[in-house]
């Protein structure tokens, strides 16, 4: 089974995911691509540090930062570690030649792009999304915010199949978590449930993937307003 990594350089949440899943099975990993993280235009920081509130704005920052120069959640680092081939590459272009000349069974993908129906056929089993969000009936952006805004006990993630058609793919895996705690608190614990979700799928090469029972119709879910942080707000949750 050649299972590969495919991943933004992003230090917060899918770094130290894919870290430790580099280091619980590295010899289940046969390489590590790394493609560029998109630069955040004016507007969206603006809108992440009304969205989020200056505290929380500026605590998710300092920790990137953090990491970044520790290299705590480094992928790269993690990869390096254990002997596995790691490559950077500049575009999603030059990432797709490259996959099309590999024999690949698995690739766990956390990608800021869109990946289409060619490049999706270069891995013979799967290409893996992880979805912090109950499927089909969270499909979309931002899950948790939504499962929080709407009182759901319970927030989720997803492993599962990408498609050309966003989070309507097979589920291989879906965890579930109570909803006790800041927006922060339950993102950091469901990326750490998606981590020992993939660990264990890979350490059955994908065998044991769940028989998921259905959570009702296939609902999508837009990035919020600033108005939906009000009610956020409002409903007495928190972000930090």
């Amino acid at each position: 089974m050649k299972n590969y990594i495919i991943t933004m350089d992003e230090s917060v949440f899918y770094g130290p995911m894919l870290s430790r899943v580099i280091e619980a099975c590295p010899d289940k990993i046969d390489g590590v691509f790394i493609v560029p993280r998109p630069m955040s235009p004016f507007s969206e920081v603006v809108y992440y540090s009304r969205f989020w509130g200056l505290k929380a704005f500026f605590y998710i920052s300092f920790l990137s930062v953090w990491r970044k120069i520790s290299k705590k959640g480094s992928v790269e680092s993690y990869a390096k570690k254990h002997n596995i081939s790691c490559r950077s590459f500049k575009s999603k272009k030059e990432l797709f030649k490259h996959l099309s000349q590999l024999e690949i069974d698995v690739i766990i993908a956390c990608v800021p792009f869109f990946v289409p129906e060619k490049a999706l056929k270069f891995a013979s089993k799967y290409w893996l999304n992880t979805h912090c969000g109950p499927l089909p009936r969270y499909a979309g952006l931002d899950a948790p915010f939504w499962s929080m805004l709407n009182d759901e006990k319970q927030l989720a993630v997803t492993i599962h199949e990408m498609t050309p058609v966003y989070d309507k793919g097979q589920i291989l895996s879906q965890k579930f978590i109570n909803n006790e705690g800041s927006y922060f608190k339950m993102l950091f614990t469901l990326f750490s449930l998606a981590g020992d979700e993939h660990i264990r799928l890979l350490k059955s090469d994908y065998t044991q993937v769940q028989e998921i029972k259905s959570l009702g119709e296939r609902s999508y879910f837009s990035r919020p307003s600033l108005l939906d942080a009000k009610k956020f707000r409002k409903k007495g949750y928190r972000f930090l």
